[in-house]
């Protein structure tokens, strides 16, 4: 069960479809009601009634004949989620691109699954995939696609070698690019990781994650202006997928001094980082918020990170932060307030 919401904060459109998607398989599962709220059986194509709509009064529930076997109701139950390795959940309604939320790590017994958020089409004009991709020659793709391999198995040299194979051979290859641009990122090579992800900007502006690679390259190099100028071309350009471009926002404008539009950021990140990949999110808006004197926000935040993370490198800090704040009760100032992490 969980909840669909839009990214501006409209009503969620009638006749929202939850689909799942495994192994390349799409199959439907449910409808979210007016409010937002959906809730199926796995394996089961049922629904949540809305009262207030008669959109679904003839769906009948039913199994889909041609669901795969990792879909069926037994083996979800079974296995306490192991079968849903590979699948996602989305929404689907017509003029609007969703969110995924990855479904390998669901177990049964915490069946509440992060929020689900809907964007408007003319709000996505960036591409996840770029378009340049298609137009490489069969070569340069196989190259591409054996280096994306190798660097899975951390193989970066073995990869680096087939990233450049690809892009010598098509100069515009921008996913190629970022791929190299990666690699070296991780090296520590940054002058060729920028020169990397720019090519590919330059082959294609409207492919997202170069944008994200520069604005890690530049808070790194605590260049914030340029952080927060990258991260906010990502986040324009695609406004739902990315929630590292949203926690890149937030880290640039809090250390520039523009906490409104920190909080705004590490908020939307927050809520697109529903499975609590980027667990420095909590710990950022924790500092945010006590930067605004919100106390309670901070002391909920600063916990909820080390519920979650008891063994961050910067647990000890923040713990100094819980106990200055529930001394003063929450009501004055806490001690110096550290830099929050720049990746």
């Amino acid at each position: 069960m969980g909840d669909v919401m839009t990214g501006d904060g409209t009503p969620v459109p009638r006749g929202v479809e939850i689909h799942r998607v495994c192994a390349g398989r799409d199959r439907r599962e449910g409808y979210a009601d007016s409010n937002g709220h959906y809730s199926f059986q796995l394996g089961l194509d049922t629904t949540v009634q809305d009262a207030s709509s008669d959109d679904f009064a003839s769906t009948v529930p039913g199994v889909n004949p041609n669901m795969s076997p990792m879909g069926s109701p037994q083996m979800s139950s079974m296995n306490g989620g192991s079968s849903l390795f590979g699948c996602e959940l989305k929404a689907v309604a017509p003029g609007f691109r969703s969110s995924v939320v990855e479904l390998s790590s669901f177990r049964p017994e915490e069946p509440i699954v992060a929020k689900i958020v809907l964007e408007r089409l003319e709000r996505v004009p960036g591409t996840m995939i770029s378009a340049t991709t298609a137009a490489a020659p069969k070569d340069a793709q196989k190259d591409y696609k054996k280096g994306m391999d190798l660097l899975r198995k951390g193989k970066m040299d073995e990869a680096q070698q087939h990233f450049t194979a690809a892009t010598t051979a098509y100069p515009r290859y921008a996913e190629a690019w970022v791929g190299s641009g990666e690699i070296y990122l991780r090296q520590g090579q940054a002058d060729a990781a920028k020169n990397a992800f720019q090519q590919a900007l330059n082959a294609d502006p409207k492919f997202v994650t170069p944008y994200l690679g520069l604005a890690s390259l530049e808070a790194s190099r605590q260049n914030w202006t340029e952080a927060a100028r990258l991260s906010d071309q990502a986040i324009t350009l695609d406004p739902i997928d990315f929630a590292t471009g949203y926690f890149y926002n937030s880290v640039a404008n809090y250390n520039l001094g523009h906490f409104e539009i920190a909080e705004r950021s590490a908020r939307k990140a927050a809520t697109l980082d529903g499975q609590h990949r980027l667990p420095q999110i909590q710990s950022l808006l924790g500092r945010i918020l006590l930067v605004k004197r919100d106390y309670p926000g901070a002391l909920e935040n600063f916990r909820g990170y080390l519920q979650r993370n008891p063994n961050a490198p910067d647990a000890a800090d923040i713990r100094r932060q819980i106990q200055t704040l529930e001394q003063a009760n929450a009501t004055t100032p806490a001690a110096a307030v550290p830099q929050p992490p720049h990746k």
